[in-house]
């Protein structure tokens, strides 16, 4: 039979190889094999994408249907956006919103105006202050009734005794004035067919 010392010394062994195994496990192996998942999905990402480059090679007029229509769309989405952003009317739908929905408003800050291409973006700060069914009310309004239109970037809410505060991050939207036939130019590469010139050259400037 085995002695005290003996068993004691197994049972260290086995802790240590359980450490040891342990860590190799969390420590190199699984973060080995993250990678090789994230490396195998780019992989089929990459497959997939080829395997529409050759289809839309071999079906070119499918490929400048699909074009036209995400040209169309772009004109719909664009035709939408007011032709500049007017603080003052956005300060007066909001006040007016609130209004309506009996928020009280507490706070509106600009940031500076950003140009992206062929549109502009104006972001803004907005809190607030009202019943959570009410606030929630005006939120959705702002989702899908605004006019200027403008999205929710953010939002932060908090609710003391009854009464919620609502910090939101808005952005809107309006045509770039600078750029008004941006969005009819197309890139250089897409007026090189496809299979007729390297895939290098067809994505250079």
């Amino acid at each position: 039979m085995m002695n005290k010392q003996t068993k004691q010394l197994i049972i260290l062994i086995m802790l240590v190889l359980g450490g040891l195994l342990y860590a190799y496990v969390n420590y190199l192996f699984m973060p080995e094999w993250d990678k090789l998942k994230q490396l195998a999905a780019q992989v089929n990402d990459r497959q997939k994408r080829y395997e529409q480059l050759l289809y839309y090679k071999s079906n070119p007029a499918i490929l400048q249907t699909e074009i036209k229509k995400l040209e169309s769309q772009t004109s719909e989405s664009s035709a939408q956006l007011p032709a500049a952003l007017d603080k003052p009317a956005i300060i007066y739908y909001l006040q007016s919103l609130a209004k309506a929905n009996q928020i009280q408003p507490q706070s509106l800050n600009f940031e500076p105006l950003q140009n992206k291409g062929t549109y502009q973006t104006l972001a803004m700060s907005f809190s607030c202050t009202g019943k959570p069914a009410d606030i929630l009310a005006m939120l959705k309004k702002l989702q899908s009734e605004g006019n200027p239109r403008v999205t929710i970037q953010s939002l932060n809410l908090a609710n003391q005794l009854g009464t919620m505060r609502a910090d939101i991050k808005l952005i809107a939207y309006a045509v770039n004035p600078g750029s008004s036939n941006a969005s009819t130019q197309k890139p250089s590469f897409m007026n090189t067919p496809i299979g007729l010139d390297s895939t290098l050259r067809m994505f250079q400037p």
